[in-house]
């Protein structure tokens, strides 16, 4: 079973380096994964299980893999993310985005660096050091006139300027969606992690991901309100 489009979307900033790419031959991308080589090769599992990779990645529960580089800075970071609906997984399970990660461990959760991730009801922005998760702030997706679905397709993007964390969900028509999207701005003031590879990863719960791109923090679309503020 593949996912369906989501009813909420937004312009991928995936599908706009692909067409770079495609019409110029240039990149503007730090990093760029959309798995149609079906390979996992670009990530470095911090879990016992390995990606299984076909046009897409799937993840099994509590899988996380690493990509990038520990000394990336101020990025913005964009995937495509769909929980999956089977036996596998838990009614309250979750998956997301990690960035700016230092320090992983082959076992466990023992890292240092940022999460952000949703579940059906809610999007999480965490972060975790010495083997702790805190979390920094949440939004409320039962907010929102469409609610995640299972086996759907989200739209996650995170703009990591400074101690500045902005995260984007799944952006819907602009009269439904005064805040285009933006669900989260937070300053992280304690000690924030200042730079770190990005990864994925899932929790308790079987998910989808593709289009995963990173750029540089200046090309940060500007049509959207709130984005270069």
């Amino acid at each position: 079973m593949r996912p369906v489009v989501a009813r909420c979307h937004t312009s991928s900033l995936a599908e706009s380096e692909a067409i770079r790419r495609y019409t110029s031959g240039k990149s503007q991308a730090m990093f760029f994964e959309d798995f149609e080589n079906h390979s996992a090769a670009a990530w470095r599992p911090i879990s016992d299980q390995e990606l299984s990779v076909r046009n897409a990645a799937t993840l099994d529960p509590n899988v996380k893999a690493l990509a990038g580089e520990a000394s990336w800075t101020d990025f913005v970071l964009e995937g495509r993310i769909a929980l999956r609906s089977n036996e596998k997984n838990n009614a309250s399970g979750s998956a997301g985005l990690f960035f700016r990660v230092t320090s992983p461990e082959r076992e466990g959760d023992d890292l240092r660096g940022y999460e952000v991730a949703f579940d059906r009801n809610e999007l999480v922005l965490s972060k975790q050091t010495d083997g702790k998760r805190q979390r920094l702030e949440t939004y409320d997706l039962t907010k929102l006139e469409n609610q995640p679905r299972m086996n759907e397709w989200n739209l996650l993007r995170v703009a990591a300027d400074g101690a500045r964390i902005r995260v984007w969900f799944n952006r819907m028509h602009p009269s439904s969606d005064p805040e285009r999207g933006l669900r989260i701005d937070y300053t992280d003031k304690n000690d924030s992690v200042v730079s770190g590879a990005i990864g994925i990863g899932t929790h308790n719960v079987q998910a989808w991901y593709d289009d995963i791109v990173v750029l540089p923090i200046d090309a940060l679309p500007q049509s959207c309100p709130g984005d270069q503020q």
